[in-house]
C-alpha cells in the first residue's frame, strides 16, 4: 500500500507539475505576444507621429511655394507695366521729336524761299524719317529684350519653390507569435508528469514491497 500511495502521490504531483509547467509556458507565450503587440503599438504610434510631422512640413512648404508664386506674379506684372509705359513714352517722344524736327526744317526751308517739293528737301525729309524709323526699331527691340528679361526673372523666382515632396512612411508591424489554443502545451506537460509519476511509482514499489519479486510484485499489488 505505501508503494501505491507514493506512486499515486507521484502521479498527482507529476500531473500537477505538468499543468503548472504548461500554464507557465502559455503564460510566457501570452507575455511574449503582449510584448510584441505593445511594441507594434508603439511603433505604429511613432510612425503616425512622424507622418504627421511630414504632413505639416509639406503643408508649410506648399504655403511657401504659393507665396513665392504669388510674389513672382506680382513682380512680373509690375515690371511689365513699367516696361510698357516706358516703351510707349519713348515711342511717343521719338514721334514728337521727329515731327518737330521736320517742322523746323520745313520752316527754315520756307524762310529761304525754297520749295518743299524740291528733290533736295524731299531727300532730307526721307533721311530724317529713315533715322526716326531706325530709332523706333531700336526702341521696339529694347522693349522686347526687357520683356524677355522680365519673363526670365519670373521663371527664376518660380524656380525658388521647393517641389521635392517626401512620401509618408508605411507602417510594417513585426510578426506576433500566436498562443497555442489547442492546449498542446498542456497535454505535453501532463504527459511528462505521468511519465515521471510512473517512474516514481516503480521506484517506490521496488523499495517498499517489491524487493526480490521484481515486476511481478508490482503488478500483483
Amino acid at each position: 500500500m505505501p508503494a501505491l500511495v507514493m506512486g499515486g502521490l507521484a502521479l498527482a504531483q507529476g500531473i500537477f507539475g505538468g499543468i503548472m509547467g504548461a500554464s507557465q509556458a502559455e503564460a510566457q507565450a501570452i507575455a511574449q505576444q503582449l510584448a510584441a503587440q505593445n511594441q507594434n503599438f508603439q511603433n505604429k504610434w511613432r510612425n503616425e507621429a512622424e507622418n504627421r510631422n511630414l504632413l505639416r512640413q509639406m503643408e508649410a512648404q506648399e504655403l511657401q511655394n504659393i507665396q513665392i508664386a504669388k510674389l513672382a506674379t506680382q513682380e512680373r506684372a509690375a515690371n511689365e507695366f513699367t516696361a510698357k509705359q516706358s516703351y510707349l513714352n519713348t515711342r511717343s517722344n521719338l514721334s514728337k521729336q521727329t515731327q518737330q524736327t521736320n517742322d523746323m526744317f520745313l520752316t527754315g526751308v520756307s524762310g529761304r524761299n525754297i520749295s518743299s517739293d524740291s528733290a533736295s528737301v524731299k531727300a532730307l525729309l526721307r533721311q530724317n524719317m529713315s533715322t526716326a524709323e531706325g530709332n523706333m526699331s531700336m526702341i521696339r527691340s529694347n522693349y522686347g529684350s526687357m520683356m524677355q528679361d522680365i519673363e526670365a526673372q519670373y521663371k527664376n523666382r518660380l524656380a525658388q519653390r521647393n517641389n521635392g515632396y517626401v512620401s509618408q512612411r508605411a507602417f510594417l508591424p513585426q510578426a506576433e507569435m500566436s498562443v497555442d489554443s489547442s492546449s498542446s502545451a498542456l497535454m505535453s506537460g501532463i504527459a511528462q508528469g505521468v511519465f515521471g509519476a510512473a517512474s516514481a511509482g516503480f521506484a517506490a514499489q521496488m523499495e517498499w514491497g517489491g524487493q526480490g519479486r521484481g515486476l511481478e510484485g508490482l503488478w500483483n499489488k
